[in-house]
């Protein structure tokens, strides 16, 4: 009996919060007629009409309001990388996170694509297509988007083109997704963007082995980023392996030759230190303006100048030998960049959400 009337109790406090809410009973009518069903092992009766609706809604906005994610901003967006001029020709690019100039590039990048074909979707099956073209627009926030249509929408994401994905993603790069199934969603967002970025980065040019598309157009958002201060010579020394130098035009954003460009080009040397605790990586660059191409750095010479030890590591003998074997090395080794300066310890690389 007791648990009855306690149940009954809460039955009317529910039954007195929506007749508070939708108005008088003079306005919504009698509370007689049919049964509604408010939860798994809840019901009340007898209601009818209005008040059997309002209720329904106001007990399904509660559930919703329990598992929705809201997710604001975490501050003002970084438009540039800082730049240091050190001499005529010379400038350093340092104080901010390797993962805070991905996202000027990123910004940057889609400034220049300017949402073009974005639009423009693939002749396959695209379940969520309406809603996908909604969140390109700008037409539905992403974090108001119910968790259901998130999770049916994942798999649309690897038919979308690169305009598509970076609009997506530039919408949504300062917020910072706590619920798992916006965080996959990016996921999968990502993994498709730093796919087709690197891509199109390297143009005609083949991708060597052992290195990826992701990695590539990393590196080649950087470079963008850097370039929105440094804006003249456009082209960037691109040592791909021992055998493959390019150069890269980030006004077309691609290797577009082989040859020395005229007017010079940026050789950038990576001085930027990896923490292991943070997981996170400083951004230490080194630029230079080379005239001639013959003052350019051999393969072997970058790749001992980028190469380094990551903060964190343990100083053992393994350490000291692997790092002189480096330095004694015949160039045959890619530059640390390459693999994200991943640490031993820890394979994840830094989400491009992460901290600002």
């Amino acid at each position: 009996m007791g648990a009855r009337m306690c149940c009954f109790k809460n039955v009317q406090e529910l039954r007195e919060s929506v007749i508070s809410r939708v108005g008088s009973l003079s306005r919504v009518g009698s509370l007689t007629g049919s049964r509604i069903e408010v939860g798994d092992d809840l019901a009340v009766r007898p209601v009818h009409g209005l008040v059997a609706n309002r209720m329904g809604m106001l007990y399904q906005g509660v559930k919703d309001e329990s598992v929705s994610e809201v997710v604001t901003p975490r501050g003002t967006s970084l438009s540039e990388v800082p730049i240091k001029r050190l001499a005529p020709g010379k400038w350093q690019a340092t104080g901010i996170h390797k993962h805070q100039a991905t996202k000027v590039g990123l910004r940057r990048l889609d400034i220049m694509l300017d949402g073009k074909d974005a639009d423009v979707f693939p002749d396959t099956y695209i379940m969520k297509k309406k809603l996908l073209q909604d969140i390109i627009d700008g037409r539905m926030q992403f974090n108001a988007v119910p968790l259901s249509d998130v999770s049916a929408a994942q798999y649309d994401v690897r038919q979308l083109s690169l305009v598509q994905v970076l609009r997506i993603r530039v919408r949504n790069l300062d917020c910072d997704f706590t619920g798992e199934v916006h965080k996959s969603f990016m996921s999968m967002v990502d993994a498709k963007l730093f796919e087709e970025v690197g891509r199109k980065a390297m143009g005609n040019a083949s991708v060597p082995d052992g290195q990826s598309l992701v990695e590539l157009g990393m590196h080649a958002l950087s470079l963008l980023a850097i370039s929105t201060r440094i804006p003249a010579p456009v082209s960037w020394v691109w040592w791909l392996s021992s055998s493959c130098r390019l150069y890269f035009d980030v006004t077309s954003f691609s290797c577009v030759s082989s040859s020395f460009p005229v007017g010079g080009v940026l050789e950038a040397t990576d001085y930027g230190k990896r923490d292991v605790v943070s997981n996170t990586e400083m951004m230490d660059w080194q630029i230079k303006h080379v005239l001639q191409e013959e003052d350019l750095k051999t393969y072997k010479a970058f790749s001992r100048s980028n190469s380094k030890l990551i903060l964190g590591d343990v100083i053992s003998t393994k350490v000291l030998a692997e790092s002189l074997e480096g330095l004694r090395s015949d160039g045959s080794r890619p530059p640390l960049w390459a693999s994200q300066r991943t640490s031993p310890r820890s394979q994840e690389t830094t989400p491009v959400n992460a901290a600002s």
